[in-house]
């Protein structure tokens, strides 16, 4: 893609903005989708593959060696005042974590951009805010 193609493309999206000198500045990192299948498609990759790609290779006994970490944190007694809330505190320490690790990834394929001749793989941090909606459903964690 020609750099010119992507940085109108970044403008469109609202994740830079451009100075009267030309120079782009960086609004925010993550781009969610306005067409709701494009949205669907993106989620179903970014996020439900990881997700259940990991709980396979864990419950896979001749994989489970290696162990790749797969962690939740859940309450079953959160008062509904609370959500609003709780949603926002979540939403915010999530965006933290997220960017703390798309910054140590970005400085890996920094590091080992001139190895050319490097196999790479990809690899991926999932993180995840629930609220359970099905007012039927009773976990026993």
């Amino acid at each position: 893609m020609p750099p010119g193609a992507m940085r109108t493309e970044l403008k469109r999206v609202d994740c830079v903005k451009e100075d009267k000198d030309g120079n782009l500045s960086i609004v925010k990192r993550s781009i969610v989708p306005a067409d709701k299948t494009d949205n669907l498609v993106t989620s179903l990759v970014h996020g439900v593959y990881p997700l259940l790609s990991t709980v396979a290779v864990n419950s896979d006994s001749v994989e489970n060696s290696r162990g790749l970490t797969q962690l939740t944190a859940y309450s079953v007694s959160i008062r509904k005042e609370d959500l609003t809330r709780l949603r926002r505190i979540s939403n915010d320490r999530l965006m933290d974590i997220a960017e703390s690790f798309d910054d140590l990834f970005m400085a890996y394929e920094t590091l080992n951009a001139a190895e050319v001749e490097s196999e790479t793989t990809t690899v991926a941090v999932g993180l995840y805010y629930f609220e359970e909606l099905d007012r039927n459903a009773k976990y026993e964690w």
